[in-house]
């Protein structure tokens, strides 16, 4: 009589994947062995809310989050964009990306950052993006000393308190 078994693996993780051998012996002492490969399909990125893009709005000097939730197998790669160019936080001193790129702050918003913004959620099985359009309401803080050079010491203040 030969008995018949289930391998389940109930939460696949992606460490889960290989060569599984299950192995069955009968009475008349024949080994049998039987080998099956495990592997995980690849799944597009889905971002929540990435259907209608999302209006935003802000007072000049004070912060804002745009927060991109994506799942996939394998885990997508996420990147930020400003009207078409990607972001560069080393450029920009009040942008921060934070939590892996699942959240894009705004430090202390000015006029200047007003736009759109695209969160891209990247994977070898596909990508989505979600989109903000951001307005920054209010005047334009620009200083500058005698000799008309940006002063620096507003822009450390802010700096320092996030």
């Amino acid at each position: 009589m030969m008995m018949t078994t289930t391998t389940k693996i109930m939460m696949m993780m992606s460490n889960s994947c290989g060569l599984y051998a299950e192995c069955v012996a009968t009475s008349d002492m024949r080994y049998y062995q039987i080998d099956f490969l495990v592997m995980m399909l690849p799944v597009p990125p889905r971002i929540p809310g990435s259907r209608t893009d999302t209006d935003l709005s802000v007072i000049v000097r004070r912060p804002i989050r745009m927060e991109c939730e994506p799942t996939g197998v394998p885990e997508p790669e996420i990147t930020w964009f400003k009207d078409g160019q990607i972001i560069n936080v080393e450029e920009n001193l009040f942008v921060r990306v934070l939590r892996g790129g699942r959240v894009l702050q705004v430090v202390a918003a000015e006029v200047r950052d007003s736009g759109v913004y695209t969160c891209n959620a990247q994977n070898i099985a596909g990508q989505e993006r979600r989109k903000y359009k951001l307005q920054v309401h209010g005047e334009e803080y620009v200083c500058t000393n005698a000799c008309g050079s940006l002063c620096s010491a507003r822009y450390r203040q802010i700096q320092e308190r996030y």
